[in-house]
């Protein structure tokens, strides 16, 4: 819903409603993977609620009320690139030290 409201009107104003509703699904959704990744494997559930907490930083902050949508848009976009390299980075280490499967 916030990014059909960013696509609809990207260089108008900026304001809570977008924000909630561009940041909130994303949100939503890292807080219930990291929960869930707390309980089942107990590894890198902290990366994803530090992407939570910056999600909620850029709506209360200045992205979502003050700037364009489309820059929100992009701040949410680096937002979970950020969530990405991080995990990726934490998952290196675990794979390394995971013991190798033999196939035979």
């Amino acid at each position: 819903m916030g990014a059909e409201l960013a696509i609809g009107h990207p260089t108008g104003r900026g304001s809570a409603e977008v924000g909630i509703r561009l940041f909130g699904g994303p949100v939503l959704y890292v807080i219930t993977q990291a929960r869930w990744y707390c309980t089942s494997t107990r590894q890198a559930w902290g990366v994803r609620l530090l992407a939570c907490l910056a999600c909620a930083c850029a709506v209360a902050g200045v992205a979502a009320v003050w700037l364009p949508p489309l820059v929100s848009v992009l701040v949410l976009d680096a937002i979970l690139v950020g969530l990405v390299l991080a995990l990726e980075r934490v998952y290196g280490r675990v794979l390394v030290k995971m013991p190798a499967v033999d196939a035979a």
